[in-house]
């Protein structure tokens, strides 16, 4: 029993550290490593990336942000954990004509960690932990500026040969004017997981957040209230510099309050840089006595884009397009009255020979001709009339 007790404690411990806004005794949940942050970009800026959900990672935070990407996306991120963890996130999403689709996978995993006794003494043995979320979901635009989305995830713990696995749910809404976005989700809505004896529930997480792009450099802010503490507010900025066309560098900083003074200042950043349509971003988040967390993420930009009729109704009410004039039927056109025929020239002498080839008045003898083939009536003296030019 004292065994087991000790394997529990250090889960307990492990799990508890995934969060970036720590257990303050309102509750315990279990999964706590849903509630990490994913890529590197919305790391470095402080997770504050409910209103932003603008690539492929917002599967993990706002389901709403799939539907404003334009071309596919997949986004692999590793991250250099506390207490020995790893995780490793995987995002793809993939438009469509009136969304998009997306898919997540979360997998944290420690490797082998000693066991030790309640008094601290290792005991010779070891044991690991594994955590892992598959999520699936689907963003739309419900409006010219309300954007819906919703997720479905299956949830597995494994901890010294003993899983549990439990399901959840996630909702978002995205509304956008212009420059500004404002950003609302509510995540891990499922059942209980039961691990060993106890069953505890998911880590539910309501957020609500806005964000606004000053032409390059992005502001955005939150709050976020969890089931097993208390609620958190979260801050960050990315600045974007572009050069050498299609390229970019950014630099990002954010701020998460809710640490204790053994959990580090709250203060996260980190780096971006783009080459068309491949980026490498870091994150760098300090966590005072218990480490440092470097997370790396590579996304890659593939595939044409894929073109929206509701994003071609905006650009038909924003522009001036002149349609051009229906074509009207025959049995309705007007009827159009010939040309007019001059009159022809007096004859002087009728014995006159024909004109030669090739001059003038044979030029303007076979106009004439030819403006009679219009003629409804009278074609034949129109004819007459030409030939006695």
């Amino acid at each position: 029993m004292v065994k087991l007790k000790n394997i529990l404690s250090a889960a307990v411990f492990s799990l508890a550290v995934s969060s970036p806004v720590f257990s303050s005794g309102e509750g315990t949940s279990a999964a706590k490593f849903l509630k990490a942050d994913t890529g590197a970009r919305a790391s470095a800026m402080g997770g504050a990336f409910t209103a932003v959900s603008d690539d492929s990672d917002a599967i993990n935070y706002n389901p709403a942000g799939l539907a404003g990407l334009k071309a596919s996306q997949a986004m692999l991120t590793h991250n250099e954990w506390l207490s020995g963890f790893k995780q490793e996130n995987l995002s793809f999403a993939r438009p469509v004509r009136h969304g998009a689709f997306g898919i997540g996978l979360t997998y944290f995993h420690s490797g082998g960690i000693d066991e030790t006794d309640m008094s601290g003494s290792y005991t010779g043995g070891s044991f690991d932990q594994t955590d892992m979320a598959l999520t699936a979901g689907y963003g739309f635009r419900a409006s010219r500026n309300l954007f819906l989305g919703f997720s479905g995830k299956a949830i597995r713990e494994s901890l010294a040969g003993h899983s549990a696995t439990g399901f959840a749910a996630d909702g978002g809404a995205l509304y956008t004017m212009s420059n500004l976005r404002l950003g609302a989700s509510v995540r891990n809505v499922g059942s209980s997981i039961k691990l060993y004896e106890d069953a505890f529930p998911l880590p539910l997480t309501i957020r609500g957040g806005a964000a606004y792009n000053f032409g390059g450099w992005l502001v955005s802010a939150e709050a976020e209230k969890p089931r097993d503490g208390k609620m958190a507010l979260k801050a960050g900025t990315e600045l974007v510099m572009d050069f050498m066309s299609e390229n970019a560098f950014s630099l990002r900083a954010g701020y998460v309050s809710g640490r204790d003074e053994n959990t580090g200042p709250g203060f996260t950043g980190g780096v971006g840089i783009r080459f068309s349509k491949l980026m490498f971003d870091y994150a760098f988040s300090p966590f005072g006595d218990l480490g440092n967390s470097h997370r790396f993420s590579l996304v890659v930009n593939f595939g044409g884009t894929v073109s929206r009729s509701d994003d071609d109704d905006v650009r038909i009410e924003d522009s001036e397009i002149v349609k051009p004039a229906a074509a009207v039927p025959v049995s309705e056109r007007a009827s159009v009255p010939p040309p007019a025929v001059s009159e022809p020239a007096t004859i002087v002498n009728d014995s006159k020979p024909a004109v030669k080839s090739g001059s003038n008045d044979g030029v303007v003898k076979q106009h004439c001709i030819d403006s009679c083939v219009s003629q409804a009536d009278n074609v034949e003296a129109c004819i007459t009339a030409c030939s006695e030019k």
